[in-house]
């Protein structure tokens, strides 16, 4: 009994999480279209240098929503690694710091590029995708009957 509850809270924390999806899915949609008007801001203010600051925010926040949507969806320690490191890069390149703070980011960026290529292990992630995929069908089942406004109809094995 005590299990059939956990993998009904596991399915329903998981279409949680592809509800969540979608809302950030749609919020780096509308992000995307901000990018293009600010490109279109860039073109027509082309001297001004803080345009490009601009631009270049709008582009790692749509490039920081996308891998972190990944992440969402995928689970992986890769997705994980590389949300990380648009997170420090958009930090170093956009945002005005000081030599200190430079210096950490760039120790930051160092020390998970030596994660991914000396520590990180594929089979942690290749372990449980299995079983997460079938998690994830059966939350995205739980959130189409949701979103549907129908009652829970299937029933376990």
């Amino acid at each position: 009994m005590w299990e059939k509850f956990q993998k009904q809270l596991l399915i329903f924390s998981r279409a949680l999480e592809l509800f969540i999806a979608l809302l950030i899915a749609v919020a780096v949609t509308v992000s995307a279209a901000e990018l293009v008007l600010s490109l279109w801001g860039y073109v027509v203010n082309y001297q001004s240098p803080d345009q490009l600051s601009v631009f270049l925010d709008y582009a790692f926040g749509t490039l920081i929503g996308i891998e972190f949507l990944k992440m969402l969806l995928k689970h992986s320690t890769s997705s994980v690694i590389e949300v990380m490191l648009f997170a420090v890069a958009r930090q170093l390149i956009v945002e005005h710091t000081t030599p200190l703070e430079n210096l950490l980011g760039i120790i930051t960026i160092a020390i998970l590029f030596i994660v991914r290529k000396y520590l990180y292990v594929s089979t942690f992630d290749d372990e449980g995708e299995a079983e997460d995929r079938e998690t994830t069908r059966k939350g995205a089942g739980l959130l189409n009957r949701l979103t549907k406004g129908k009652e829970k109809t299937e029933e376990e094995d």
